[in-house]
């Protein structure tokens, strides 16, 4: 839920955030500042959210979706992982987590991808030919994976 990509961060209208480094669940993680992921619990009510999120100094930006995901900012500077340990203290809450970040990659991190020796060249032509041999490929008979 909570994945917001490089490219897009400071397009938003209006938005700009500072992107953080910080440990989420034993993972070094680059998060948007002030910003949480927020699923409130089923039968929730909305008054009682909306008071607990203003009581921890925030405000809702983007509102609850049909999943009971919702997207909360909070001031810049806020210790978020202490933020979201309190949410989560609170029987309203069924999960919070930091807006991650996210990055675009054009090729794939699989080493069959680019073929990264002779016995690997042929497993995946079909998405990046260029000529490689073996199979004794023809440039440009694949589906174009990098323009997709």
């Amino acid at each position: 839920m909570g994945v917001i990509f490089v490219t897009d961060l400071f397009s938003q209208e209006g938005v700009s955030r500072m992107i953080r480094d910080g440990v989420w669940k034993g993972a070094t993680v680059q998060y948007a500042d002030g910003a949480v992921c927020l699923r409130i619990r089923e039968g929730a009510s909305w008054l009682a959210v909306s008071t607990l999120i203003q009581s921890l100094g925030g405000d809702i930006l983007q509102d609850f979706d049909r999943l009971r995901w919702g997207l909360i900012r909070f001031p810049e500077g806020t210790n978020i992982f202490a933020t979201i340990n309190e949410l989560l203290q609170s029987p309203l809450v069924e999960n919070a987590e930091p807006e991650m970040v996210g990055h675009i990659f054009f090729d794939p991190n699989d080493p069959y991808f680019a073929g990264t020796s002779p016995a690997t060249y042929h497993y995946q032509w079909y998405l990046y030919n260029y000529g490689q041999s073996p199979p004794s490929g023809t440039a440009g008979a694949d589906i174009n994976i990098r323009r997709a």
